[in-house]
Order: structure tokens, then sequence, then C-alpha cells
């Protein structure tokens, strides 16, 4: 099965594929990039979840998974989108009927959703549940009951496994630092505070399962990465071509158009870069 394929002005061919092996091995994946009638070809064994991470990462350079909806809002595969009240909910049982849920994800608390396929023969996108009482829960919605994610200068609520930074000397009594990097190991009910553990720093480890109690005004969320900067991408030109034009990929996203990679070499080479770094089946990166 073909995941990803792109074909720029003068036919040259990016083709990404999988085939499966047995039910009890990964899939298979090969990446092609013909030019001027000569082929190159790597081939790797993925699990299926790389393989799906894989064909996330290659949707903005795939043509055939943006749509403009009813409303006119441009639905893309991989996004995340509002899911506006009392949309109607289609479900394909394993016996191949599809039948039709009026409100189901709205019932559910669900408030959005992923698009994970489509548009069908229908014009429905397959899309998963995102938040709600039945996070992962998969169906398919017409696109007029899917809006962009309204943008928000709230606070994300924290979730088990966030990352914190400590704001205050001795939080809460507990023997941890300003600068202290934490991490949330259970929410209690009240909605003020964490328990979380010692990560690194000058603070000390809880001992037991439970962790430090903090307060949510005593913690901060971790820095940002920085941004990639020209300098800081020029300054692997010495690494081997794959992970350059990996690094130039990125920086086409972002709009930088560095270094004079095209993005056709980028694709590939992010393609390749990717096949390297993801986990094949003994566990070792290709």
């Amino acid at each position: 099965m073909t995941i990803f394929e792109h074909r720029d002005g003068d036919g040259d061919l990016v083709e990404i594929r999988t085939r499966p092996l047995s039910p009890e091995q990964p899939l298979i994946l090969t990446a092609t990039d013909r030019h001027e009638d000569e082929d190159t070809e790597v081939s790797v064994y993925l699990s299926r979840d790389a393989i799906t991470r894989l064909r996330a990462a290659l949707t903005s350079y795939d043509d055939e998974a943006t749509a403009a909806s009813e409303t006119g809002v441009v639905i893309e595969t991989g996004r995340e989108y509002r899911l506006l009240p009392d949309a109607t909910f289609t479900r394909l049982p394993s016996y191949g009927i599809r039948h039709t849920y009026p409100s189901a994800f709205d019932e559910k608390g669900t408030t959005r959703v992923r698009v994970i396929a489509g548009p069908d023969s229908d014009g429905d996108y397959e899309v998963r549940a995102v938040d709600g009482e039945q996070p992962d829960r998969v169906g398919y919605v017409a696109p007029r009951f899917l809006a962009p994610l309204e943008a928000s200068t709230a606070e994300p609520a924290w979730k088990v496994d966030d990352e914190a930074i400590i704001a205050v000397d001795e939080p809460s009594y507990a023997p941890l630092f300003k600068g202290d990097r934490v991490r949330v190991v259970s929410i209690p009910e009240r909605e003020d505070g964490l328990y979380v553990a010692f990560v690194s720093g000058r603070g000390e480890p809880y001992d037991g399962a439970r962790g430090w109690f903090v307060l949510t005004d005593q913690v901060r969320r971790p820095d940002p990465d920085p941004e990639p900067t020209v300098d800081a991408t020029a300054a692997v030109v010495s690494l081997d071509q794959r992970r350059l034009a990996a690094l130039t990929f990125a920086a086409e996203l972002a709009g930088k158009g560095i270094l004079g990679v095209t993005p056709h070499e980028a694709v590939l080479g992010y393609a390749l870069f990717l096949l390297n770094e993801l986990p094949t089946a003994n566990g070792a990166a290709a």
C-alpha cells in the first residue's frame, strides 16, 4: 500500500509504500526516489505504530490529504478540530454495515477530534475522539460538524507525565527548590495541586510512589526548546546528506528555505531520516 507519493514538475517521483510480512511481524516499508530514470531505494522493518507516525509526518506534502469542508474550513489528515454540537457520528461495524448515531460523540462529552482519514465516498471523515468519556473512539463525521480549534490563552490542564519546573523554594514544605525539574505522577481531586516526582536539580526524591504535593501556582511549564537557526543548521553540513535534508525539510516547513535543498530532496531526506531513527523489529535504530 502506498502511504506517500510526491511527483515534482520534472516528473521525478518519491514514493513510500508498505507491505505486510505476516500477522506476527511488522511491516516492511520501502522508500523509492526515482530521478532521471534512476531509482534510489531503501527498505526497513517497522511496527504499525511507526508506519502511522511516519505517514502523519508526511501529510504536509500530501495534496490529497487536504480538502475544504462545506463551511470553507480546510480539513487536513492528522490535525485536530473542534466538534460542533449535535454532530452526527457514523460507525462501520466489522460486518460492513454503517449505522448513524446522532450526537453519539457529543453525548460522551467529546469536543475535539483528530482526523485520521478521508473523505470517504460519502464525503465523511474518519476521526478519533481526543477528549470526553471515550477518548480514542473512532467514527465518521460529516465535515460540516468540524471547525478550527479556537485560539485560547488559557493554561492547558496538567496531565500525568507532564514535566514542570518548580517556581519557588520549598513549595508546600516539600524539599524541592526553584528551578528543579519534576514530573507529574498523579492529580488529586482538588484542582489547585499536583503530586510530582523529582527529576533533576537540588531537590530530593520522594520515598514512595505518591510524590511530593505542590500547588499549581508553585510550578510552571518548562521553557520551549529554542528555535533552530540558520547557523545551527549549517553546522551539520559535515553530517550525512540524509540528516542535512531532514533538517532542511523542517526549515522549509518553517518558511526559512535555507541551504538551497529543493522540497523534493527534502521530502526524500526526511523520509530516510525517519527510517533511520524509528525503531526496527529488534528495537535498534535502522
